[in-house]
Parts: structure tokens; C-alpha cells; sequence
């Protein structure tokens, strides 16, 4: 093969490259200002809703809110939580809710997305709170 095919080739790449991680960098950014809205209007408060309401159910859960997270902790257990972040480290940004549970000296922990992509600006509170929900159920469980 010449040289200057290869040549070609490789610059193609590198455009290719810098054109992606452009569109990435911007998908990022974007979802950043999503998740920031959606967790100072709706997942903080939400949370702690769910967190007065299981208190009222004699589950005792806190809301903390840690470098952009949103956490419900159990104050029996510190372990046992449910964790809502922006994760952008994968292909596309994604808002993930993290499961921790803790039973005996066994440590479960489970991932689950909730949105990705432009799918973030379109979440709502109900269905944040369904999948909150669902999601608690696991910690709470006796």
C-alpha cells in the first residue's frame, strides 16, 4: 500500500477521533446541567420525602447529598444506601442509582441505569420516583 493512502487513512482517523470526542465532551456537559437541575428540583427533594415517609414506617433513613449525589442512607447501617449519580464515564453520561446492601458479612451492591443520553432532560419526578422506589425496596427488606 502507498504511503500516502496510509497517510490519508490515518488523518481520516484522527479527525474521526477529534469529531467524536467533541460530540462526547458536549453530551457530557449537557447531561452535567441536566442532573444538576434534576437533582436540586427533584431528587433531593424527593428523597427526602422518601426518607420522612419511611421514617414514619419505622425505617430510619438520612438524605445526603455528597459531590453531586444523592444518597439514602440507612442509619442502621451505613452500608445499606441508595445512591443516584450522573456517571460519565461510559460510552454515553448516564444517571445510575447505586444499591448497597449489606447482610451479615455479605455485601450486595447492584447498578442500574435510569437514564441515558438526551434521555436525562426528559426525566420526570414520577418516574424518578418509581424507580427510587423500586430500587429502596431491596434496602429495605428485612
Amino acid at each position: 500500500m502507498e504511503v500516502s493512502q496510509v497517510r490519508k487513512r490515518v488523518r481520516d482517523m484522527l479527525e474521526r477521533g477529534r469529531r467524536a470526542t467533541a460530540e462526547r465532551r458536549a453530551a457530557t456537559d449537557a447531561a452535567g446541567n441536566a442532573w444538576d437541575r434534576i437533582r436540586e428540583e427533584m431528587a433531593v427533594p424527593l428523597a427526602r420525602q422518601v426518607a420522612q415517609v419511611l421514617r414514619a414506617e419505622g425505617y430510619v433513613f438520612q438524605v445526603f447529598t455528597p459531590a453531586d449525589v444523592v444518597r439514602l442512607s440507612s442509619e442502621k447501617s451505613g452500608e445499606d444506601f441508595v445512591e443516584l449519580a450522573l456517571d460519565a464515564a461510559g460510552r454515553s453520561p448516564s444517571i445510575v442509582a447505586r444499591v448497597n446492601r449489606v447482610r451479615g458479612r455479605e455485601v450486595l451492591s447492584d447498578e442500574r441505569v435510569l437514564a441515558e443520553g438526551s434521555d436525562i432532560e426528559q426525566l420526570d419526578e414520577e418516574r424518578l420516583l418509581e424507580f427510587l422506589l423500586d430500587a429502596m425496596m431491596v434496602v429495605v427488606q428485612r
